[in-house]
């Protein structure tokens, strides 16, 4: 607990706001390795003005600062316009590492402020802290146990798992990967276990296999942790945490990890489905350019609700360009609409009439995500809701090369 807390005034109406932010401030402290006994903190509230709660540490070779603040013409405090920074200092000469955001949808959500903690250090990791994935397992053979972003059978493999390898080794090393998505800050969880250090080391990786931010997957995240924890008490344990976008450890995982799948089917393997996209500033423009690519790194980073959400007005974009590169008239349409559109350029004889069928299997779950929160996490569990989702991001990349193709062609004339 937290002994130096500077208390001038506590609303009733505000104490789950003040707690969220203590146990947000225990959070930096236990990813930072910081001192408890270090950190102050201060609460003042004043209705019709709003909150502003601090806490900050001293001490080497981190301290901190943490911010939140709320601005409201209300009695209720926790109303309003709220902001949160951190700020995080090194006394080994490196830059200060500053972070600030407007909370806004999130703060509804079960442990925002512990979630939006964890984005930001992890974000600071990444920049400060994290170690290259290629030192951390250079020469090493990989293995990815599991069906990875499906807990309940990965699950059932990580006990059989845990149950041979104490048998096997005198001392477990386990790296802990966390990956915090972007969009909503949810924590995930992947772990890596040594099996061999010999003169070529195994390391055992169970992906995306449980988070403390929903029921299902914080069962599993539990039951990880206490398993690890059982363990700890029968022979010595070695955890390492990290920080990394969990697109980047998959991608690392896809061209070094050991598969008979690979070796069988290396397109899945060894390829993203937008490596064959000609998808150029000269043909779209750099506007919609830098879109697709801000839409690519969120569906390779696992955000796929982002990236559906962004991917419709990026087709209804390229379809509109191609129109007006090819004098197609569509101030007639009633609603302007990646149906509609396509409708015209098949009218045009520009594309096939078949074409109208690819755009109704792909139109289904961008829809989904514009008018729900879509996919959650619940859903991406389930193997046909992912099998779907990629289906209509294939049939996107159709529909571009098509469009590429004869945007190309208008400029070559």
């Amino acid at each position: 607990m937290l002994e130096n807390e500077k208390k001038v005034s506590g609303l009733p109406s505000a104490d789950r706001l003040y707690n969220e932010f203590k146990n947000a401030t225990l959070t930096i402290c236990s990813d930072l390795k910081i001192n408890e006994k270090d950190v102050e903190i201060r609460r003042f509230e004043t209705p019709k003005l709003g909150v502003d709660y601090t806490s900050s540490s001293s001490g080497e070779p981190l301290h901190f600062f943490f911010h939140l603040r709320t601005v409201t013409k209300e009695m209720d405090v926790t109303q309003g316009k709220m902001t949160v920074a951190l700020d995080v200092y090194s006394s080994e000469g490196d830059p200060s590492f500053d972070f600030y955001e407007e909370i806004k949808d999130t703060k509804w959500h079960t442990n925002f402020l512990q979630r939006w903690i964890s984005k930001a250090i992890s974000k600071f990791n990444d920049n400060k802290l994290s170690d290259n994935l290629e030192s951390l397992f250079h020469n090493s053979e990989l293995r990815i146990y599991g069906m990875p972003n499906s807990h309940t059978p990965t699950i059932q493999e990580l006990t059989v798992f845990l149950n041979g390898i104490v048998s096997y080794v005198n001392k477990l090393i386990v790296y802990r990967f966390r990956h915090v998505r972007e969009n909503d800050m949810y924590r995930q969880f992947s772990y890596a276990f040594l099996v061999s250090s010999g003169v070529t080391p195994l390391w055992i990786f169970f992906l995306n296999v449980g988070s403390p931010d929903s029921g299902g997957a914080k069962y599993d995240f539990d039951y990880i942790e206490n398993q690890i924890s059982q363990i700890s008490k029968t022979m010595k344990v070695e955890l390492r945490d990290r920080d990394i976008e969990y697109g980047h450890l998959e991608k690392y995982l896809i061209q070094h990890s050991m598969s008979f799948e690979k070796d069988l089917v290396p397109s899945v393997y060894q390829y993203s489905i937008f490596d064959n996209v000609d998808f150029s500033m000269q043909v779209f423009g750099d506007a919609l350019y830098n879109e697709y690519e801000k839409m690519k790194k969120h569906y390779e980073s696992g955000d796929y609700m982002t990236a559906l959400r962004e991917i419709r007005p990026i087709i209804q974009e390229a379809l509109m360009i191609t129109c007006s590169k090819n004098n197609i008239d569509i101030t007639d349409m009633n609603s302007v609409n990646v149906s509609n559109l396509i409708g015209k350029l098949i009218g045009a004889k520009l594309l096939d009439g078949s074409n109208q069928k690819w755009v109704e299997a792909f139109a289904h779950e961008p829809n989904q995500s514009v008018h729900r929160i879509y996919p959650t996490q619940d859903d991406l569990e389930k193997i046909d809701v992912k099998e779907r989702i990629k289906l209509s991001f294939q049939v996107a990349i159709y529909i571009l090369t098509l469009l590429y193709d004869l945007n190309k062609l208008d400029d070559l004339d």
